[in-house]
């Protein structure tokens, strides 16, 4: 595979790389990678967080924090999960 058809974000032979190699590599500073081939998705992002704020709002309930505050708490999640997942996933400007 030539050189220029990955563009320097992941070597040739990292097809069997474990995903925190690859990560790591992307973080690199100098890199040239393209902000498109190592951005994540935003769907991705929000999939993740939404399980995150199940996964705290199931444990609450398992302490027996009433559903008041579960509630309060998981639209407080969800607010920072949105604003983070747009500051994350946004593409920047080229200029």
């Amino acid at each position: 595979m030539p050189e220029s058809s990955w563009h320097g974000c992941v070597p040739p032979n990292s097809r069997f790389a474990p995903p925190w190699i690859l990560a790591s590599h992307f973080r690199e500073a100098g890199s040239g990678c393209r902000a498109s081939e190592n951005a994540m998705s935003f769907g991705i992002y929000a999939v993740g967080y939404l399980i995150f704020i199940v996964g705290v709002a199931y444990l609450a309930h398992l302490l027996h924090i009433r559903e008041t505050y579960i509630v309060a708490g998981a639209i407080i999640l969800l607010g920072i999960g949105i604003v983070t997942g747009v500051q994350k996933t946004r593409s920047k400007d080229p200029s």
